[in-house]
């Protein structure tokens, strides 16, 4: 059955490539392709779930995207949305918790491309050294980053944002004290680590 879906995709491919290019040329004409955010949590090659995609993985896909898309900041694509002119696909590439697996291999082939990233930090892990809530309950104590780390991509240009302090649901959070301190409180937090 795999080989007969493996078939199927290669005919539906080459049966609307004319078409799909013809409606891309006609978008960039238009001004009208789109502006994507791609988030990441965690890229490794141990203890895989549903947040974690494989460093070979990781590569394919940047190397894709580098080939196919223009790779912008986050700041640049909102100006891009607000903008409304899209000329050119483009892509900016968020990571969201702070693992410190992404030390490893996935921000060092980033900043060695010099491919813009904004990183999402959950401040009360990095601050206490403790493993994600999520991560407990799956029976894994991944490690997240530490402030140092923290410092040294600031250091290194990328652009650090805010995760809230605890990972919280704000959706569920109806207090605007508690709001304020997971968002406000985590900036505070971040902007006293990086400078």
């Amino acid at each position: 059955m795999v080989a007969w879906r493996s078939l199927c995709l290669h005919a539906y491919v080459v049966a609307t490539t004319p078409s799909r290019r013809w409606a891309r040329a006609r978008s960039a004409q238009r001004g009208s392709l789109p502006v994507c955010g791609l988030a990441f949590h965690r890229v490794a090659d141990d203890y895989p779930n549903a947040w974690t995609i494989s460093t070979h993985t990781f590569e394919q896909q940047i190397e894709w995207l580098q080939e196919h898309c223009e790779l912008v900041s986050l700041t640049e694509a909102q100006r891009r949305i607000q903008n409304g002119n899209h000329e050119r696909l483009a892509v900016s590439i968020t990571f969201d918790d702070g693992y410190a697996d992404n030390c490893l291999h996935a921000i060092p082939a980033l900043l060695s491309r010099r491919i813009p990233f904004t990183y999402f930090v959950t401040t009360h892990n990095v601050q206490n050294d403790r493993p994600f809530p999520h991560d407990l309950i799956a029976g894994r104590a991944l490690s997240p980053n530490s402030i140092d780390e923290i410092k040294a991509l600031a250091d290194a240009g990328v652009e650090i944002g805010v995760h809230t302090q605890t990972h919280a649901d704000l959706g569920r959070i109806s207090q605007t004290d508690k709001l304020q301190q997971e968002i406000l409180g985590a900036r505070d937090e971040l902007e006293n680590w990086t400078g």
